[in-house]
């Protein structure tokens, strides 16, 4: 009993969050003007407790990671990018072709960072490369 108590401490504390990153084409009418990207900690501490409790059940809801992010995880990327893209003063502006995905388990608690890049061809590179890195 005892080593089951250590291992779901273990993954609890492993499984809280995760950092994600999420990018999309800015649009200002009907032309692309730039690429915004940001990286952040999605909570998954809900998940986490499913997870120990169901685990011993052919892993019951732990398979749920290897779906993440999650359409409510994309909202809430999205959220967070939108709302720092009013700070740009973007007038009428959409965020087309989306894509999140997970980065990692180990900085989830990580800065959040957002990047607004103007006049680029493609959002090709998911992950933002910060000054020094």
């Amino acid at each position: 009993m005892r080593i089951f108590g250590i291992l779901a401490a273990t993954a609890l504390s492993s499984c809280m969050s995760y950092r994600a990153a999420y990018q999309a084409d800015i649009v200002v009418d009907n032309k692309r003007v730039g690429c915004a990207r940001y990286e952040g900690a999605i909570d998954t501490t809900g998940h986490g407790i499913a997870c120990i409790v169901t685990g011993a059940i052919y892993g019951g809801w732990c398979w749920a990671y290897g779906g993440m992010p999650f359409n409510s995880h994309l909202a809430e990327l999205r959220e967070r990018a939108r709302l720092r893209l009013e700070a740009e003063k973007l007038d009428q502006y959409q965020l087309l072709r989306e894509d999140a995905r997970k980065l990692a388990w180990s900085d989830g608690d990580g800065p959040e960072v957002f990047l607004v890049e103007r006049n680029v061809q493609t959002c090709d590179t998911l992950r933002i490369q910060l000054p020094g890195n």
